[in-house]
């Protein structure tokens, strides 16, 4: 699973960076995804491809999971915490 990360500016709100999931049909073949990520560069702006399924990428997804607008804008917002099991 791979995840792409783009930064961008808004007015009066500085830098915003954005998450987006990048599909199981072009995520399951790397280069497939770098053929993607150059096209988003084209058309959208710079990005940076997260592999997830690794340590340091899935910490990535898990923090961008809690930062996310999406998340601070919800009702229901993921909450960072400990479960002693």
């Amino acid at each position: 699973m791979y995840v792409i990360k783009r930064k961008t500016f808004i007015a009066l709100k500085g830098n915003v960076i954005d998450y987006h999931t990048v599909s199981d049909c072009i995520g399951s073949n790397r280069r497939m995804v770098d053929y993607f990520a150059k096209e988003w560069t084209t058309l959208v702006g710079k990005n940076e491809i997260i592999y997830t399924r690794n340590p340091e990428g899935r910490t990535r997804l898990l923090s961008s999971r809690i930062n996310s607008l999406s998340n601070i804008l919800s009702n229901n917002p993921i909450e960072e915490g400990t479960i002693w099991t």
